[in-house]
């Protein structure tokens, strides 16, 4: 039973940073590579240790690897994102593998300076509803030696992002103020909330190894 004391006081608070999609096409406010360029500052000026962002290098791939470029000489991580973005469901596996080596091959001059793991995320985190499309891709993945980049939260930047490009569309003017903070309150409220969930089902499950190691005393 010693092992299972006071473990719940050991339990420390911290969060990954990753980047979907990235980077991003050119918008009404900024161009591709000053909004890298300015991510890549404000990331140093806050002390941030190195973030994953997870690449489609077949869009504008010239931009996209040059700007992937910059965020790995400042010591950021790339993964595979695919390609161009498919969803494995609409497309299949042999489709969906292909435009996966795709982006493989593409990222592999700056993947192969990387230590430790290489991470894929799947497009649209589809990652199969069919149980045979699902497991070839997974040995893609063993394949490839690529890990599985889970997510734990998503700050759903891309709704903020749509709203906000509407209203410009529009002609409409836009407090910048209040949507900084409301995009704060909202991240924020889901990394509290996915936090106490993975908390309360890694409770359960220690409380249960604890009851099984008490029994088998």
């Amino acid at each position: 039973m010693t092992p299972c004391l006071g473990w719940e006081a050991a339990l420390t608070r911290e969060i990954a940073l990753t980047f979907d999609d990235s980077p991003a096409e050119d918008s009404r406010l900024s161009t591709s590579e000053q909004r890298s360029r300015e991510l890549i500052g404000k990331l140093e000026k806050l002390h941030i240790p190195p973030v994953l962002i997870f690449a489609n290098a077949c869009k504008r791939s010239d931009s996209v690897l040059r700007q992937l470029q910059l965020h790995s000489s400042a010591g950021h991580l790339i993964g595979n994102h695919t390609c161009t973005h498919p969803s494995l469901d609409q497309v299949g596996f042999v489709r969906y593998a292909a435009d996966a080596a795709q982006g493989d091959t593409l990222l592999e001059p700056l993947l192969a300076r990387q230590p430790g793991e290489r991470f894929f995320r799947f497009s649209f985190l589809n990652e199969g509803e069919e149980v045979k499309v699902r497991d070839s891709m997974r040995q893609w993945l063993t394949a490839y030696h690529y890990r599985n980049g889970l997510v734990s939260v998503d700050d759903d930047d891309y709704l903020f992002s749509s709203k906000i490009n509407q209203a410009r569309k529009r002609g409409r003017k836009i407090d910048y103020s209040k949507v900084k903070s409301l995009f704060i309150r909202h991240v924020t409220g889901a990394v509290e909330f996915y936090d106490a969930l993975a908390n309360h089902r890694s409770t359960r499950a220690r409380k249960d190894r604890c009851q099984i190691r008490v029994r088998s005393v």
